[in-house]
C-alpha cells in the first residue's frame, strides 16, 4: 500500500445556500483531523441539487475529480453511481425522505439516492445505529458494509459553574422543521413560568403560535459559533423531544455546556443521549411537561442528568471519531491494493 500521505481522498459535497449543513461540518472536521494521514480534495457541486439535468451534469463532472478514495457526503448520493465502486464511500445521514414521500417520487428517490448508490459503494457510513437499521430495512445489503460513525462534538466542552434559574428558567428549543415538535413543546411549558428561547427561523404560522402561547420568548437565527455557545450558556434546559432524528446534535451540544436535556425515547435519540437525558414520548404533551417540571424542581436529579451528560460526551470525542474515519479510509485502500 502507498504511504497514506500520498493518497488523495476526494470529498463530494452539495452546493448550499447560506446555511452550513451538518454533513458539511463533518466533512470539514474530517479534512482537518485527518490531514496528517491523507491529502484531501473538496469538490462542491456546480449546481443546486434540483432537476434532472443539473444532477446529471454534476455527476458527469464528478467522474473527472476522483481520487484514490471517493467520499460522497451530503444529500447527493446519486453521484456515487458514476464513481469507481471499489473506491467509493457513501455517507447517509438519514432516510427521512423515504418515510415522507409517496408514489413514483418515493420510488425514484429510493432507487437513485439509496438502492443503486449503496449497491455501488465499497462502504456506507451512517451516523447512528438507528439509521443503519433504517437503511437495512429499505435496501438489502451486507450489514458489515454499513459503518456507524457518530457525529463528533465540535463545540468546546466546558463544565460551567452556573446558577440554574428555576423560578423563571430559559427553556431552549432548536429548529423549525416539523420534526422538531415546536407546537407540543410550547404546549408542554405553557403553564410553566419561563422564557422560551427559539433558535431557528420560524414560519409565520409558528411565530403566531409562539406569540399566542408564550408570555416571554426570544427568537435567534443565523448564529455564529460564539453566538450559539452564548445561547446554550444562558439557558437552563434543552427541550428536544423531536419526532425524528438521524442523530440529534443539540443533545450533545447542550450536554457539553452543562445543560439538562429532555429528548425523545424514539429513533436515534436514546442512543445519542445515553443516560444524560430525560427520555419522553414526543407525542405526549403531559409527559414532556412532567419532565420539565421534574428537572426544574429537583436539583439532585438535575445535577445527575448534567453529570451523566458530561460523561456521555467521551463517545463523541474528536480523536475517537477521527480514528474511525482513518480506519475506514485505510480499509478501502487495502481492498484496492
Amino acid at each position: 500500500m502507498k504511504e497514506n500521505k500520498n493518497i488523495l481522498v476526494s470529498h463530494y459535497q452539495r452546493k448550499k445556500i447560506g446555511k452550513v449543513f451538518s454533513l458539511e461540518s463533518i466533512a470539514s472536521f474530517v479534512r482537518e483531523s485527518c490531514d496528517h494521514k491523507f491529502k484531501f480534495q473538496k469538490n462542491v457541486n456546480h449546481f443546486l441539487s434540483i432537476g434532472i439535468l443539473r444532477r446529471v451534469l454534476d455527476s458527469f463532472y464528478a467522474i473527472f475529480k476522483q481520487g484514490n478514495i471517493n467520499h460522497v457526503m451530503g444529500d447527493i448520493h446519486y453521484i456515487g453511481i458514476f464513481l469507481d465502486s471499489k473506491k467509493t464511500i457513501l455517507t447517509i445521514a438519514d432516510c427521512v425522505s423515504l418515510g415522507r414521500l409517496k408514489g413514483i417520487k418515493r420510488v425514484i428517490i429510493w432507487f437513485f439516492w439509496y438502492y443503486i448508490p449503496i449497491r455501488r459503494s465499497a462502504k456506507v457510513i451512517t451516523i447512528s445505529e438507528y439509521v443503519k437499521k433504517e437503511i437495512l430495512s429499505y435496501v438489502n445489503c451486507d450489514p458489515d458494509k454499513i459503518e456507524v460513525i457518530h457525529v463528533p462534538i465540535l463545540l468546546e466542552i466546558k463544565k460551567i459553574e452556573k446558577k440554574y434559574v428555576t423560578s423563571k428558567p430559559n427553556i431552549l428549543h432548536v429548529g423549525s422543521t416539523e420534526n422538531k415538535n415546536l407546537y407540543r413543546h410550547v404546549m408542554a411549558i405553557r403553564d410553566i413560568p419561563s422564557r422560551f428561547i427559539f433558535v431557528g427561523e420560524p414560519s409565520k404560522t409558528q411565530l403566531k403560535f409562539i406569540e399566542k402561547n408564550c408570555k416571554d420568548f426570544l427568537i435567534e437565527s443565523n448564529l455564529t459559533e460564539k453566538g450559539l455557545l452564548d445561547i446554550y450558556d444562558s439557558c437552563d434546559l434543552l427541550l428536544f423531544a423531536s419526532t425524528y432524528e438521524g442523530f440529534g446534535m443539540p443533545i450533545i451540544e447542550a450536554q457539553a455546556r452543562g445543560l439538562p436535556v429532555i429528548t425523545s425515547n424514539i429513533t436515534s435519540m436514546p442512543e445519542v443521549a445515553g443516560t444524560g437525558a430525560f427520555l419522553v414520548d414526543p407525542c405526549n404533551v403531559d409527559e414532556i411537561s412532567y419532565a420539565a417540571k421534574k428537572i426544574l424542581s429537583d436539583q439532585s436529579y438535575r445535577e445527575h442528568l448534567i453529570s451523566q451528560g458530561y460523561s456521555n460526551l467521551s463517545r463523541f470525542s474528536k480523536n475517537k471519531i477521527a480514528e474511525k474515519y482513518i480506519r475506514v479510509y485505510t480499509e478501502i485502500l487495502n481492498i484496492n491494493t
